[in-house]
């Protein structure tokens, strides 16, 4: 127990570090100057958990993680909305601390990640930290890191996994660049 309090403790820090580094005005994806201050700003955080695949193995604490995770944004970093999505509890939306909605027929599959995900695009936040726990591939052929839907198919080339219907990281980050360049805003940070 002492070890994982450890753990948590220096994940604090480093979130704490991340997060006073989001204050800056340094420009990350372009756009207009931005002069408010930090808790005049936008700060969003989506979190994914899954454990419980259709097509491939599951995990036992994925879910769990991301938990941890609200936890620890809840305590710091000041995010006026928290995402949660996740096998267990479904779709949960927190706004200033609040639970504002709860579906938990709302699982996290392809479709409904990506859904969310443009939904808090469409919100238009000045930061946004994503956080996923569950299975990842690596596909051979680009090298594209993608996250594992809970409906993700995979296919076995040789003795490598491919997912057919993953989501790509750089796809996603691009999508919330693309949304700041639409309005020629300035977006302070994105953490995945």
């Amino acid at each position: 127990m002492n070890k994982f309090r450890f753990h948590l403790s220096f994940l604090s820090l480093i979130l704490f570090l991340l997060l006073q580094h989001t204050t800056s005005n340094a420009d990350s994806f372009g756009g207009k100057s931005d002069n408010r201050q930090w808790h005049e700003k936008k700060r969003y955080a989506f979190l994914v958990g899954i454990n419980k695949y259709k097509n491939t193995t599951e995990l036992k604490y994925a879910v769990k993680d991301s938990k941890e995770m609200y936890k620890l944004f809840s305590q710091v970093g000041h995010f006026e909305k928290i995402f949660m999505l996740n096998d267990e509890d479904g779709k949960v939306i927190v706004n200033k601390g609040k639970v504002e909605s709860r579906d938990k027929q709302y699982l996290p599959t392809k479709k409904n990640l990506e859904e969310t995900y443009k939904s808090i695009l469409a919100e238009k936040p000045d930061t946004l930290v994503f956080y996923y726990s569950g299975h990842g591939f690596i596909d051979g052929k680009d090298d594209k890191n993608s996250i594992a839907p809970m409906d993700v198919d995979v296919e076995f080339k040789g003795d490598k996994a491919v997912a057919k219907n993953g989501i790509v990281l750089t796809e996603m980050a691009n999508g919330f660049k693309a949304e700041a360049d639409k309005k020629n805003r300035k977006l302070t940070k994105l953490f995945f």
